[in-house]
């Protein structure tokens, strides 16, 4: 979803911070309501470099790179939620 929403740019600007906003929402709806600590958007722009790579090899067909950023974040924030339920 997140490279489709991309990839059609629907917007005039902000087609990336739609596209993450959307792909963090259908994520979190499917674990858990509310996350705490720094939100996967963030995360992916903080790896803005490897985000875009990651798109420009999704829009050639190859959907691994953007699906494992996407992937080691989410785990980046469910770790940190872990150690902020053990405190």
């Amino acid at each position: 979803m997140l490279w489709k929403v991309k990839h059609i740019h629907p917007f005039n600007g902000g087609n990336g911070r739609v596209a993450r906003a959307l792909a963090y929402l259908v994520m979190a709806s499917k674990v858990a309501p509310i996350f705490k600590g720094e939100p996967l958007p963030a995360k992916l722009k903080k790896r803005k470099s490897e985000y875009v790579t990651g798109l420009k090899a999704a829009d050639k067909g190859n959907l691994g790179p953007l699906q494992n950023l996407v992937l080691e974040c989410f785990q980046e924030q469910i770790a940190e939620i872990s150690l902020m339920l053990k405190v």
